[in-house]
């Protein structure tokens, strides 16, 4: 009669089984996860493991402002000379933060004649200073389009302000991509990258 101890191939096979599941669970780590989201977390915002962990975003780096819609003043005249043949919006846009009165960040070139529907990008300015603009997360973000006039004071087409830390989910996300409705009609698109 064999001991109950006594090895046999049955029960090697079964501790050999046993071990080898045992060791596959204990390597598994939060980043196998395949449920965890596809680009979490990370050194600034390039995804990678984190482990599970939410981070919270410093800084936010804007990489481009679309306007898709812009408020018609007295029916598409914003130039009110009679000299000037077409009276349209000479548009461009600033991104300051802070306060309102805070000199802006970035100032865009101008777009002559800019239709009110047209989508119109702006990523970069003749003068060098053009985007990627990078602010701390905490700061209130404020963009305001503008009609430039030349021979008077630039009239004001639109403005709104965010709170970059309004508009994360909690999720490690590495872009950002919000769409905002400022006054007088205007709709802006702002994609950047959180920094964390």
């Amino acid at each position: 009669m064999r001991s109950p101890c006594t090895p046999t191939p049955r029960r090697i096979l079964t501790i050999l089984l046993l071990l080898i599941l045992g060791l596959s669970l204990a390597g598994c780590s939060g980043s196998d996860n395949p449920a965890a989201p596809a680009d979490g977390g990370g050194n600034n915002g390039g995804g990678g493991g984190g482990g599970g962990a939410i981070l919270t975003p410093t800084s936010l780096r804007i990489t481009k402002i679309s306007v898709s819609n812009f408020g018609d003043k007295n029916g598409g005249v914003w130039d009110l000379s009679t000299n000037v043949s077409n009276r349209r919006a000479d548009l461009y846009v600033t991104l300051g933060t802070g306060t309102s009165t805070n000199a802006p960040i970035y100032v865009s070139d101008v777009v002559e004649n800019a239709f009110p529907g047209a989508p119109y990008d702006f990523i970069s300015s003749a003068a060098g200073v053009g985007l990627p603009k990078t602010f701390g997360a905490q700061r209130r973000a404020y963009i305001t389009l503008w009609d430039e006039d030349g021979l008077s004071a630039d009239d004001e087409i639109g403005n709104f302000s965010f709170d970059p830390l309004d508009h994360y989910e909690n999720d490690n996300r590495a872009g950002f991509y919000e769409v905002f409705f400022g006054t007088n009609s205007t709709k802006v698109s702002v994609t950047g990258t959180w920094i964390y």
